[in-house]
């Protein structure tokens, strides 16, 4: 990582708890990642597989494609799954899949 970046550090740890423990004396920005279906009705519900297939994905995205920047986070699309800045903060990025009927 270049000297003038800001450093990043993104939890994509499948358990909470680790989140929690660690994430205080981590040292930089850190980023929680939630993967959200939509439903017919418009809620949106975890699925608790797809959850861990998706951060396996991401990571594997991260690490293929060099990606050194929130904002190329942002454009990766995973099997449906976007980025989506209604729901998404500083510190939680949802990447959510759209209801298809």
């Amino acid at each position: 990582m270049k000297e003038n970046y800001p450093q990043i550090c993104l939890l994509i740890t499948f358990d909470l708890f680790l989140n929690k423990k660690w994430g205080n004396s981590i040292r930089g920005k850190i980023i929680d990642f939630y993967f959200k279906e939509e439903k017919e009705d418009g809620s949106l519900k975890t699925v608790g597989y797809y959850v861990k297939h998706n951060r396996g994905k991401l990571l594997n995205e991260l690490v293929k494609n060099q990606v050194e920047s929130i904002d190329e986070i942002k454009k990766i699309d995973l099997d449906g799954y976007q980025y989506n800045k209604e729901h998404s903060n500083e510190n939680e990025f949802y990447f959510i899949k759209p209801f298809e009927k």
